[in-house]
């Protein structure tokens, strides 16, 4: 079993990456795709499996450009970089979008875990350090990670085979 290391961007990516694997992961947050870039670059995390966890910015840093896609589904692309451990799972186009994408799998909505419905709502609420705390956001990623739609299975199952393999 290998030492994985995940490293999410933003408060949201953090929390969802905790409710999908604290049992078996170290949980490095990093504010902004630029501090997770500089983490995957340094020489000293190479005892780990290195997974970045990012939105698809508009303005993505030119050190992702090495990074070769492995594989993609429902709003979530896989990376690798070609002479490192080191990962790069990114959602398209970002975390609140996708998240709604994941919601709508399953027939459920913002407001049915105290939630704003309205997108602009849910997206400022999204970015406070405050929704890793928030029960119902906790309760909608319990939700996400027992039913499996489609993109967080596909990202359970990347961090798994890793972890495994």
């Amino acid at each position: 079993m290998h030492k994985l290391q995940l490293v999410p961007e933003c408060y949201a990516e953090t929390a969802m990456v905790k409710e999908l694997f604290l049992d078996f992961v170290y949980i490095n947050h990093a504010y902004g795709i630029g501090k997770v870039c500089s983490i995957l670059k340094k020489e000293d995390v190479r005892d780990y499996i290195n997974i970045g966890f990012v939105d698809n910015d508009k303005h993505l840093p030119p050190y992702l450009d090495s990074y070769e896609e492995l594989g993609r589904a429902n709003n979530v692309v896989f990376k690798k970089h070609p002479h490192t451990n080191d990962y790069i799972i990114m959602v398209n186009p970002a975390i609140e979008k996708f998240l709604l994408s994941q919601l709508n799998e399953i027939e459920k909505s913002p407001s049915d875990y105290d939630l704003p419905d309205d997108f602009k709502e849910f997206k400022h609420k999204l970015k406070t350090q405050s929704i890793q705390n928030h029960s119902g956001f906790k309760r909608m990623l319990t939700d996400l990670k027992n039913s499996r739609p489609d993109g967080i299975r596909f990202i359970i199952d990347k961090v798994n085979f890793l972890q495994n393999n």
